[in-house]
């Protein structure tokens, strides 16, 4: 069996272009032969003026969008794919009619996070982080960023529901950045005690931690667009809502 790959689109409409594009439409362009593994998914929001496009390839191969790109620039300014290939730890990402360089590794973005234990033992987690309950911790951390690979393989259990397909654990490479340090030391030396840690960007859980029944530390990846950090694709969406609002016009949803 191939590397499986999980691919992330999300294609820009061009200003006046409102017409509903199919879910088969896409599937006709970028994944003629059919999704390997992965369940499609999409997603055609006229308020946003995006489409999401979700699909699986061998060894996560783009190359029937690459070649059919030209056929949907009429209706798209440009598209930005998130891939991750089931052979490596990080998403990689690529963007057709934007300025943006092929690149491994984007980073994720988390703003608080909030720690639920087993018991209501004694714990040292550092003054960043206060407690919410008796086995309840909270911590903002404006500046919290990771790097993850988004698989979308439901295929063992348990699983956990993500903005597109739910998904299954994987192992877990590095902790995310700004974690503090008594938090990181504390799972290194008592992982079993970990009922989840969860890590949130504007209220939404985009990724969560569990201990698995040999003590082992397990993240649940639940990454979208709205947590995605790369300054490029965060100018380009930008851009696209202030012509995307003056397209419309006051008032439309």
């Amino acid at each position: 069996m191939a590397n499986i790959g999980t691919i992330q689109l999300r294609c820009f409409r061009r200003p006046g272009k409102t017409q509903r594009v199919r879910s088969r439409t896409l599937r006709r362009r970028v994944c003629p032969a059919g999704s390997y593994c992965v369940e499609i998914w999409s997603r055609d929001s006229l308020r946003e003026g995006v489409v999401d496009f979700q699909y699986g390839a061998r060894w996560c191969s783009t190359l029937d969008l690459e070649e059919n790109w030209h056929h949907l620039q009429e209706t798209f300014s440009s598209i930005w794919v998130r891939a991750y290939d089931s052979g490596g730890d990080e998403d990689r990402f690529d963007a057709y009619g934007a300025s943006c360089e092929h690149r491994f590794g984007p980073y994720y973005g988390f703003d608080s996070l909030e720690l639920e234990l087993a018991d209501e033992g004694s714990v040292r987690l550092g003054p960043d982080l206060s407690q919410a309950g008796p086995r309840l911790w909270r911590c903002q951390t404006p500046d919290g960023r990771y790097r993850c690979g988004n698989a979308r393989l439901g295929w063992h259990e348990p699983t956990m529901p993500s903005p597109t397909t739910p998904v299954a654990y994987v192992a877990l490479s590095n902790w995310p950045e700004a974690f503090p340090t008594e938090l990181c030391a504390f799972l290194e030396s008592s992982a079993e005690r970990l009922v989840r840690l969860d890590l949130f960007w504007a209220g939404r859980v985009v990724q969560r931690l569990v201990c698995s029944p040999r003590g082992e530390v397990r993240a649940y990846p639940l990454d979208h667009w709205d947590n995605f950090l790369m300054p490029e694709y965060q100018e380009t969406w930008a851009q696209h809502r202030r012509r995307w609002s003056l397209a419309r016009g006051p008032g439309c949803r």
